[in-house]
């Protein structure tokens, strides 16, 4: 038997976005999507740096795979956020920084770069959840022994 949810639509605000993003929300609320977008995207970026301990040159793509992956990476899954084998948080690993990365082209770059874009509200709210749902995986991470070597 399916189990019907209480409402078939689903209403998240603004203040249900990860922490990190609150200081875009002035920016929203005002209109400046471009904006908000961009600097939410460009919290994750720096969040992920600091937590990480990165001081190389990288910045985008660049930097995130040097962070996640490889024998040096300096940011790992929590015990909390494991998969059960080593295979599956291996996988579940790589999918978070193929994420990551996409979403470093995708919005990042896209909102960084552009001059002007015309977004809407919704499309806006959209970019900005998956920020937030990228944040909220990071907050699942810790730090290697290699955090701030690299």
């Amino acid at each position: 038997m399916a189990h019907n949810p209480p409402s078939s639509r689903l209403l998240i605000r603004y203040d249900d976005l990860h922490r990190e993003l609150q200081d875009s929300r002035s920016l929203f609320v005002a209109g400046y999507y471009q904006e908000a977008v961009r600097k939410s995207a460009e919290r994750f970026h720096n969040r992920v740096r600091e937590l990480s301990g990165y001081r190389g040159n990288k910045t985008g793509a660049g930097m995130l795979r040097d962070v996640f992956q490889g024998p040096a990476s300096l940011l790992q899954f929590t015990d909390t956020y494991k998969f059960g084998t080593p295979q599956l948080d291996r996988d579940a690993l790589s999918g978070f920084v193929d994420l990551t990365v996409g979403a470093s082209a995708a919005i990042r770059n896209v909102f960084t770069h552009a001059d002007k874009l015309e977004i809407s509200h919704d499309r806006a709210f959209e970019l900005l959840t998956v920020i937030s749902s990228l944040h909220r995986m990071l907050d699942q991470t810790e730090p290697t022994e290699h955090a701030g070597n690299v």
